[in-house]
């Protein structure tokens, strides 16, 4: 059986504490039952993806986008556009696109996320964060065969 993996603390320097709305619900309008992460495939900017969305894949989509350098877009709010489907199936009971959050990163890949993005991540599930005490999962381990690896590394299986 699967289970969540939990955001470790920095063993060092504690990261910034979180500064940012509160939690926002899943699309079904609950509690998230899990944040799940995800990455862009590639680097662009917020705009670019929702845009990318929009156009190519309505409907496709996630509640928040992690830039290069940390920042959250929140893509209702910031750029009106509401597609939260990311991916089609999920092993985990209780997850899915309408009753999970979701997490755009953008980074080609699990190699590729930045400190300030993982650190962002952090801040959010991690103590302290709005989302301390939902399960985080990367995109592959809901959705296994979908993508290899996506998300892992910010859900904290690094």
């Amino acid at each position: 059986m699967l289970t969540a993996l939990r955001l470790k603390r920095p063993a060092a320097k504690p990261t910034e504490p979180y500064v940012g709305p509160p939690m926002m619900n899943a699309p079904n309008g609950k509690v998230p039952s899990a944040l799940i992460i995800h990455h862009t495939s590639g680097r662009n900017n917020a705009e670019s993806v929702v845009n990318d969305w929009r156009t190519n894949r309505p409907g496709v989509g996630a509640q928040m986008i992690v830039d290069r350098d940390g920042t959250v877009h929140y893509t209702q709010k910031e750029f009106g556009y509401n597609g939260t489907g990311n991916f089609l199936h999920s092993v985990i009971s209780g997850v899915s696109n309408q009753t999970a959050v979701g997490i755009e990163v953008i980074a080609r890949d699990d190699a590729d996320m930045t400190q300030a993005q993982l650190d962002t991540l952090k801040r959010l599930a991690g103590p302290g964060g709005p989302y301390a005490n939902i399960p985080v999962y990367g995109h592959s381990q809901v959705s296994p065969g979908d993508r290899e690896n996506e998300g892992v590394r910010g859900s904290g299986g690094d």
